[in-house]
């Protein structure tokens, strides 16, 4: 547009995000003016400034969530392949006892089904689980990340299958 005019006044509103500067708004003339900018035109320009400042802040802080998003899906597939193709029995069970999560291994293993484990107690499964106890209440308060433990269970058939019980605290 400007091209092969002479430029003879120039504006200039810098455009910031969290105090970084990503360049300018401009407003170029070819008209030479020798008045200041009236208070309401001041005000305007400073208006439109925060504002189109504000949209950029808000774009950029989509862009964050949906990189974060786009993490934590990634993060959630990840979980859940490993989860179901792990040749580890695997469940995830809450600080009642209860069995939230139960991979397809485990199910094997134990002669379950899903379903009946879902929603079901530990220590229908753990002969021995009096003695993790003390260990859990320590993963509670954080006084320790881990344990190993090895236990006794049954299966659905009543056999008895030694195992060894990894516990740590996952937050959701």
């Amino acid at each position: 547009f400007f091209l092969n005019k002479k430029v003879t006044s120039l504006l200039a509103a810098p455009i910031s995000i969290n105090e970084q500067n990503y360049g300018a708004i401009v407003f170029l003339s070819n008209e030479t003016t020798e008045t200041l900018l009236t208070e309401f035109e001041s005000d305007l320009l400073d208006l439109l400034t925060k504002n189109i400042n504000q949209l950029l802040k808000i774009n950029a802080e989509e862009n964050e969530n949906a990189r974060i998003n786009n993490v934590l899906a990634q993060n959630e597939l990840l979980f859940r392949s490993i989860f179901e193709k792990s040749q580890i029995g695997i469940a995830l069970i809450n600080f009642n006892g209860e069995i939230v999560l139960a991979n397809p291994k485990l199910t094997d293993l134990s002669g379950y089904s899903e379903r009946e484990i879902i929603n079901s107690n530990v220590s229908k499964y753990i002969l021995d689980i009096g003695e993790s106890k003390p260990n859990i209440d320590k993963i509670k308060n954080r006084e320790i990340d881990f344990f190993l433990a090895n236990h006794t269970g049954k299966t659905k058939a009543g056999t008895s299958m030694s195992f060894m019980e990894a516990i740590s605290l996952i937050l959701n």
